[in-house]
């Protein structure tokens, strides 16, 4: 068990300490935004079962009078997710209790809760992204990327017309032109996930909007950076890479462009599934028989599922920035 003990966090510092604690570095988290929710009650097993009908094809043969036409009937598609449960937790001494100088115990419940949400960011994200079946390479020879083939706007208008020609829908009203110096109206638009290094590649060329030139900044997004035409990009250092993807081991960066009801993410309810776990000192019973181990943990059961592949869209393409 690896226990916190002094060692990690020693009392005795020599000169002055400030107790106001280093920020730690912490990435945006994303990848639940813009997909359905599904929550799994407790004590229904572990799968949850999506259910989508498909639309009727256009009726264009004329009716005969009097004659009933054969009609049409329902088409069902059924796609399961499976949950799986997650955690993890921090062992601290009571020598950490009786002579550290934080608030530990506060310390560890933030630290474990920002790991769970990062964990289910990038469980969610690596069940998604790299399985989406329509991308748009960069490269001409598609997988084989190589270090100058960065993200462009022509790529970017590929993925739009993929996604418009499947019939995706969009998520966002548009935003209005105002009089405003400098502003630009913003079409209503499909949602994207791009990483910093390749908004870097992105922001410079034309056609790109930065978000700080809405002509309306009210509905702008956490995290939101511009759009191109039909898009609206969010930014994330957890947006997925394929570290050495190309064909000269440089870094790709898959750029996520969904409509609505892409993917599915499934968390499971009730009492004991999810959450932040403090088991304080003497707690353990006989299994910590001088009261010299308290916990800090947290669990949780989730899942992710593409759901209709024709609502998303991925553009894998190098970035100056990356690892070339």
């Amino acid at each position: 068990m690896a226990n916190t003990t002094l060692t990690q966090l020693p009392a005795n510092i020599q000169g002055f300490y400030d107790r106001r604690l280093l920020m730690r570095a912490e990435d945006r988290l994303v990848h639940d935004r813009f997909g359905q929710m599904r929550p799994l009650p407790a004590n229904n097993g572990t799968r949850v079962n999506f259910r989508r009908y498909s639309n009727l094809a256009p009726a264009t043969t004329p009716l005969t009078e009097g004659v009933t036409p054969a009609g049409s009937q329902l088409s069902v598609t059924d796609i399961n997710a499976t949950v799986q449960q997650y955690g993890d937790f921090i062992t601290l001494t009571d020598q950490v209790s009786v002579h550290g100088l934080d608030n530990t115990v506060a310390e560890a419940t933030d630290i474990c809760g920002y790991q769970m949400g990062e964990t289910m960011d990038e469980i969610w994200r690596d069940a998604i992204v790299p399985n989406l079946a329509n991308k748009v390479y960069i490269a001409a020879n598609e997988a084989a990327t190589v270090a100058g083939d960065i993200i462009s706007v022509a790529a970017i208008k590929s993925a739009i017309l993929q996604l418009k020609t499947q019939k995706a829908m969009k998520f966002t009203p548009m935003v209005g032109a105002t009089d405003g110096v400098g502003t630009s109206a913003v079409r209503s638009a499909f949602w994207g996930i791009i990483h910093p290094d390749v908004v870097f590649d992105l922001e410079d060329q034309a056609g790109f909007i930065s978000a700080e030139n809405y002509a309306s900044t009210k509905t702008l997004a956490e995290g939101e950076v511009g759009a191109v035409k039909d898009v609206r990009f969010i930014e994330t250092n957890k947006a997925y890479i394929n570290v050495d993807g190309g064909d000269t081991n440089v870094d790709t960066y898959h750029t996520a462009i969904f409509g609505k009801d892409a993917y599915g993410i499934v968390n499971v309810r009730g009492k004991g599934n999810a959450g932040i776990i403090v088991k304080p000192l003497g707690s353990a019973g006989s299994a910590d028989p001088l009261d010299q181990r308290s916990t800090v943990g947290w669990k949780s059961t989730t899942t992710a599922k593409i759901l209709n592949d024709a609502f998303a869209v991925s553009i894998v393409s190098a970035s100056s920035q990356g690892d070339n």
